[in-house]
């Protein structure tokens, strides 16, 4: 069965979902309890059918995250030369990056504050060129859009293989 990364990670959450729903079911039937006397209402389980399926899941889960984590390694994004985990390791720190240089070249460059106590004026002078935090920064936005760009073509576009375990969890 082939995927795109963007179909194989909604297929996990998607797994990931039915598993927690199954468990959560599955709680609801384990045990049941009655008072003395009573005759007992013994719900529907079944233990080994509902390992079974429990174990299918886990299994698919562990396929799919196993084919995305070998693509993430092995796919490079066009013409930026990185795979795409490195990308994914490189957005948060060229987000952060763009966020501290935008507000270093909205600092003035040169600001006054009054020490009542001491009777003086403080100055604080920014020690850099906006221009310059301001063109790193516009640098920095520049390659987080290529980043993003280059993740979204691959994760649409390329395919990869994934074990028949996630087709029969997907069916069943």
């Amino acid at each position: 069965m082939r995927l795109n990364s963007d179909t194989a990670n909604k297929l996990v959450k998607q797994l990931t979902k039915a598993r927690g729903a199954l468990l959560h079911q599955e709680s609801q039937v384990d045990t049941y309890s009655y008072l003395q006397g009573e005759d007992p209402f013994k719900p529907d389980y079944d233990f080994a059918t509902t390992q079974a399926k429990l174990g299918q899941i886990g299994e698919a889960i562990v396929a799919l995250k196993h084919a995305i984590n070998v693509f993430n390694t092995t796919t490079q994004l066009p013409g930026l030369g990185i795979t795409v985990d490195m990308a994914l390791v490189e957005l948060p720190i060229l987000s952060a990056n763009v966020n501290k240089l935008e507000a270093m070249s909205r600092i003035l460059e040169k600001t006054r504050s009054t020490n009542v106590a001491a009777k003086t004026a403080e100055y604080t002078c920014r020690n850099y060129s906006a221009e310059e935090a301001a063109a790193a920064c516009a640098a920095s936005r520049e390659r987080l859009v290529a980043i993003q760009q280059g993740l979204n073509t691959v994760n649409m576009t390329e395919t990869f293989e994934v074990d028949d375990s996630v087709k029969a969890a997907l069916e069943g």
